[in-house]
């Protein structure tokens, strides 16, 4: 038997690893494997082929760091003038980053990318590698809140751990950790666009039903917070149609005239309606916020307890982190929901997406003086709400969007979202000088854990 087999088996193992490795470092490296072969030679070849695709690569990564580092000047994507920073550190990037552009990449400290950061963008605050801005800061376990536990236990789902393992003597393995979903930019209800499966997979329709049939109108939205809990806004728990009845969750098209809509299809599968945890959930119990007190627009949040657990989670259909912070660092959000395309059209039956500017509460109490006149908003937009929209008009939520979240995207994982706010109201939909008002979830962490982990 020859000698080299062990060996060899194992070298294949790690040029495997590196070939993913180096795909996801650069891109426009291609790297070839070759089938495993039969004889002693050909696996000695493939020793020797590691070993140089190794050598590359470490050549590779040293002419890279050799070229730009913190502090070097550089050009942005769009030929600005910038210099070099780390990512956390720098405010332009992030914001890009937000909105599905990818930054200019100068070098690597590590696993932490080193880009191209706009003059005068740079954070000063920052002076160690800290979680990015759209992350609630890390805490020892014992003082991390439940939500936040609960998000990296959620997060573990979508994210893989690449340990490569360099041939060196005496090797250090070095850790990566990669988005591991299906994704899409978010470079953007009114003026939206197209959602792809995948992309919101805790995005939930709220049903109610029909007096004069069997069906459900799906009038409002929600999110998947736990395997049994949605949160949406409390204005969604009562009304003309009463109580709402229904979830139907793992979804892309409502497919509002069939009985179980056109649920995701993830790739490999024709259609997965009769999916364990796809379709529709019944509702068991409805827990408004205590202080909700209609026409008053103020904690207008509710949770809606399933009847059923949501198992299991896929890439298609898993619950949302809750942001727990009352401040963030980025200054555009993402609305989803099937609710109407404009004033005066019908519902959407695809799941929209729109990209909304936060918008400042001083500025925003400015565009509801006359309703600080009613019952609806006597103390105006206080901290336990936040505005988003375009004020120049054409984005926004619009009728049955409410309930569904707005949120923000981790920056260290696109796969994970955070649920900043819940829509509430608004005056016009799209309208210039009309943002939309949402709840803040972070004002209400203490009461939505107490209802959804109630053990801890």
């Amino acid at each position: 038997m020859c000698r080299w087999r062990t060996r060899a088996t194992l070298l294949m193992k790690q040029k495997h690893q590196y070939h993913g490795l180096v795909k996801r470092i650069h891109p426009a490296l291609r790297v070839t494997t070759q089938a495993h072969g039969t004889s002693c030679y050909q696996r000695r070849q493939t020793r020797m082929n590691l070993q140089f695709l190794v050598l590359s690569l470490l050549v590779f990564l040293s002419c890279v760091n050799a070229q730009l580092t913190v502090g070097d000047r550089c050009t942005t994507p769009n030929g600005r003038s910038g210099m070099c920073r780390r990512f956390p550190d720098c405010q332009s990037a992030r914001d890009d980053y937000q909105k599905g552009i990818r930054p200019k990449i100068c070098s690597f400290d590590l696993n932490i990318p080193i880009v191209c950061c706009l003059r005068g963008s740079q954070n000063p605050t920052t002076r160690s590698p800290r979680p990015p801005p759209t992350t609630p800061a890390s805490t020892s376990s014992s003082r991390k809140s439940l939500s936040e536990r609960k998000c990296e236990e959620y997060s573990k789902m979508v994210t893989e751990q690449i340990t490569a393992l360099p041939l060196v003597l005496d090797p250090r393995p070095v850790s990566f950790s990669v988005e591991n979903c299906p994704l899409s930019g978010v470079e953007l209800i009114v003026g939206g666009e197209q959602t792809k499966p995948g992309e919101f997979p805790h995005m939930a329709a709220i049903g109610y039903r029909q007096s004069d049939s069997n069906g459900y109108d799906w009038d409002c939205g929600g999110s998947l917070i736990s395997d049994r809990f949605v949160l949406t806004a409390a204005h969604c728990t009562s009304g003309s149609k009463g109580a709402p009845v229904v979830v139907r969750l793992g979804l892309l098209k409502l497919g509002r005239d069939e009985p179980n809509g056109d649920l995701f299809r993830p790739p490999g599968s024709s259609n997965i309606k009769n999916a364990a945890s796809s379709g529709d959930y019944m509702i068991e119990t409805i827990t408004r916020h205590p202080e909700y007190h209609p026409p008053a627009k103020y904690n207008d949040i509710a949770l809606l307890k399933l009847r059923n657990q949501v198992k299991p989670f896929t890439s298609y259909l898993r619950p949302a982190c809750l942001y727990t912070k009352p401040t963030f660092n980025v200054k555009r959000t993402i609305a989803t929901g099937w609710g109407r395309i404009d004033y005066a059209e019908d519902p959407s039956d695809i799941l929209l997406k729109v990209g909304l500017q936060i918008i400042d509460s001083g500025t925003c109490n400015k565009f509801f003086v006359s309703d600080q006149n009613t019952q609806k908003l006597k103390q105006g937009i206080i901290p336990s709400m936040m505005c988003a929209g375009e004020l120049s008009g054409g984005k926004d939520t619009c009728q049955g969007d409410s309930g569904g979240p707005i949120q923000i995207q981790s920056a260290s994982n696109r796969c994970i979202h955070y649920v900043i706010g819940i829509t509430s109201f608004g005056k016009f939909c799209a309208a210039a000088n009309s943002p939309g008002v949402y709840t803040r979830v972070s004002h209400y962490i203490p009461w939505i854990e107490r209802i959804v982990w109630p053990s801890g």
